[in-house]
């Protein structure tokens, strides 16, 4: 088992690789990392796209962002990407001052129904 960094939220993760064929990939790996690196790749939470009705956590509140506060949670009620190679996130949120909807670029938001304490499996090659 070894261990990553998630670059978007820095959260550490547990991963083991599994791989059917030849591990040769692994020693390059393991050469293009270096002596006490630390892998770098975006835990599940990051790493999966929000569609509407799923819960997020705020990561990167926008500055003109009044009441929001990183780690507030809300639903994706809308998306949008008209006109723009990036999708913006319409997200309703909840919090002790009231409940409002701000727009997030995707990585100013995370995933929240994921347990990232759970072991994340890569599967290499053909099984």
């Amino acid at each position: 088992m070894a261990f990553a960094r998630c670059p978007s939220c820095n959260r550490a993760i547990r991963y083991t690789v599994k791989a059917s064929s030849s591990h040769g990939w692994l020693k390059d790996v393991a050469r293009a990392l270096g002596q006490g690196e630390t892998a770098v790749f975006s835990c599940i939470n990051c790493w999966l796209v929000p569609e509407v009705g799923d819960r997020v956590s705020v990561q990167q509140p926008s500055e003109a962002a009044e009441h929001t506060r990183k780690g507030d949670v809300g639903v994706v009620v809308e998306i949008e990407q008209e006109g723009s190679p990036y999708a913006r996130f319409t997200v309703e949120i909840s919090n002790d001052e009231g409940t409002w909807r701000e727009r997030f670029m995707r990585w100013q938001i995370q995933a929240s129904d994921f347990d990232s304490g759970e072991t994340l499996v890569v599967p290499i090659g053909k099984d």
